[in-house]
């Protein structure tokens, strides 16, 4: 947790100062180490929202990027009472949740029904392999471009190629495949798919899936402008034609 309330101010962590939890009002103490990122933690082990996760550097740098004033905020449904921290919560009431660790389906699904207007961002590094799937898709032509200049790809047999818990997700999911790589050269080769966002669009056909490529400043500068918005309808149009041609050209021999 970046956030406690001390002196009913939100505060960010700093050694000798104690707060209290936005949500819970339980003591918490500021942890301030040479290891981990300065942070608040419960004195109870047992932690008032169970959505949320140890925060990492990833997490900070991802929350860095946006306002003071839309980090950390809580979300609550007055017809059930529920509460939750959203990571960032959008003057347009856009949720973005960054998720490092693992998650289970019915988590997922329990917060995309919660905050309905949000996006997932992915540390898509912490498992070195997921990104090596990707590629793979690549290399055997499984995902396409739908025009020359579109930013819109086609992915065939998604479920190979893409981890398995956020394809049936019903937001946009979006894989940072670069995270905090960059800092450390013998693991980061500097593949230009790692650069842009990849986000998974909520969008299925018979065994495929669509990605957009998002240039990463444009991604903080379309949420930063008041929304994330897709038209579905447009998008699907637009797949379904793209399909068609591509199929038509495989029937004359046209492969690439």
């Amino acid at each position: 947790m970046k956030f406690a309330l001390v002196e009913n101010l939100k505060k960010e962590a700093e050694k000798g100062l104690k707060g209290l939890c936005p949500i819970c009002q339980q003591p918490v103490i500021a942890k301030c180490g040479k290891y981990k990122i300065n942070h608040w933690a419960h004195k109870s082990l047992a932690h008032c929202d169970n959505w949320w996760e140890n925060e990492t550097e990833w997490h900070r740098q991802w929350k860095n990027i946006f306002p003071l004033e839309w980090q950390e905020i809580i979300a609550f449904d007055e017809k059930t009472g529920e509460k939750h921290i959203a990571d960032i919560k959008t003057n347009g009431d856009m949720v973005v949740e960054f998720q490092h660790s693992n998650i289970s389906e019915e988590e997922r699904i329990s917060r995309e029904k919660f905050y309905k207007n949000m996006i997932w961002i992915v540390d898509g590094t912490r498992r070195k392999r997921d990104f090596a799937h990707f590629l793979e898709a690549f290399e055997y032509c499984s995902i396409w471009r739908t025009g020359q200049k579109s930013s819109l790809y086609v992915l065939e047999c998604g479920y190979s190629y893409l981890p398995k818990e956020w394809q049936s997700s019903n937001v946009p999911v979006l894989f940072d495949f670069k995270g905090l790589l960059d800092r450390n050269e013998e693991e980061y080769d500097n593949d230009p798919l790692r650069e842009p966002l990849w986000c998974l669009l909520p969008v299925r056909g018979n065994n495929i899936n669509v990605l957009f490529e998002f240039d990463r400043s444009k991604l903080v500068e379309m949420i930063q402008g008041g929304g994330f918005v897709f038209k579905y309808d447009v998008i699907i149009k637009g797949i379904n034609q793209a399909i068609r041609y591509r199929n038509m050209r495989r029937r004359y021999g046209y492969y690439y």
